[in-house]
């Protein structure tokens, strides 16, 4: 890993990522809406790829988009606000996809640029 950032702060966030990593995934496990075959959007925020082929910034600003905790945060409220189970249950799965990807060190990309996260220059 190429930073600036001590060894024990490094083993922390990972080991942080690795437990939340796990604890939504039980949230998921554990929702009325759970089945195997829907695990499957699990996967969904990296659709946001597809914006680096409209330049750099623009696939940036999508990724960070759907790898911001805050969005998720929100449309795990804005489910529970409007009773919608689908909304929450997509919120967990996106929780966990992001803790799953910091864990590897994918973190928020700098504009126009794919390598350099905030964690980590790839």
């Amino acid at each position: 890993m190429k930073t600036d950032t001590p060894k024990l702060i490094q083993l922390l966030l990972k080991t942080e990522y690795l437990l939340l990593f796990i604890f939504f995934l039980y949230l998921v496990s554990q929702h009325s809406l759970f089945s195997w075959w829907i695990v499957l959007l699990f996967w969904f925020p990296d659709i946001a790829f597809i914006g680096y082929l409209l330049g750099g910034k623009i696939g940036s600003y999508l990724y960070n988009f759907t790898h911001y905790f805050g969005i998720g945060v929100v449309i795990f409220f804005l489910g529970m606000y409007i009773n919608n189970e689908f909304l929450t249950y997509l919120a967990l799965i996106q929780l966990a996809h992001i803790n799953f990807d910091r864990l590897f060190g994918y973190g928020l990309k700098y504009p126009g640029t794919f390598k350099k996260t905030h964690l980590k220059e790839l």
